[in-house]
């Protein structure tokens, strides 16, 4: 996972936040576009960066409430698009 040094030097966000982040923005864009969103639930993003389900549940919650990322969820999956507040943080 590449995450950049703004997204690193962020005061703003946790470092379980920082990490949720770095996933979703290293996701392609053409991926993010045709599945409508990173599609990978809170399991599955705890397994990549080795924390449990619930504490990457937090840090997305955080990121919803501080309004860096949209979400939806059901049962067994979640959608998540990145808002404009987050643009700072890509790579370019």
């Amino acid at each position: 996972m590449i995450l950049s040094n703004k997204l690193l030097k962020s005061k703003d966000l946790t470092p379980t936040q920082k990490l949720v982040m770095g996933l979703i923005l290293n996701e392609s864009p053409v991926i993010m576009k045709l599945a409508g969103g990173y599609n990978k639930t809170c399991g599955e993003m705890g397994k990549e960066i080795g924390l449990s389900r619930d504490k990457v549940r937090a840090a997305l919650d955080g990121l919803v409430d501080g309004g860096y990322v949209v979400t939806d969820y059901g049962t067994a999956w979640r959608k998540t698009n990145l808002t404009d507040k987050c643009s700072v943080y890509l790579l370019i």
